[in-house]
């Protein structure tokens, strides 16, 4: 992969190339807990993220600038 493939990458194709991975190396059982775990940690990351976003861009009054949330 090119360094402006890898730049290209979205938060959640770099989670599915990880358990890929992992599931090369680790057996069915600690799979699924690496699964759960990479999809709370991405729940997280929704809940957490973009409310800290959102108040960055109602801080600089430019919420109508911001097109992830609008």
């Amino acid at each position: 992969m090119t360094e402006e493939e890898k730049e290209e990458l979205s938060c959640d194709e770099i989670f599915c190339l990880y358990a890929r991975s992992m599931s090369k190396v680790v057996n069915g059982n600690f799979y699924k807990t690496v699964l759960r775990f990479v999809l709370l940690y991405r729940s997280c990351l929704n809940k957490f993220a973009f409310g800290v976003r959102r108040d960055h861009y109602k801080r600089a009054d430019m919420c109508s600038e911001d097109f992830k949330l609008n």
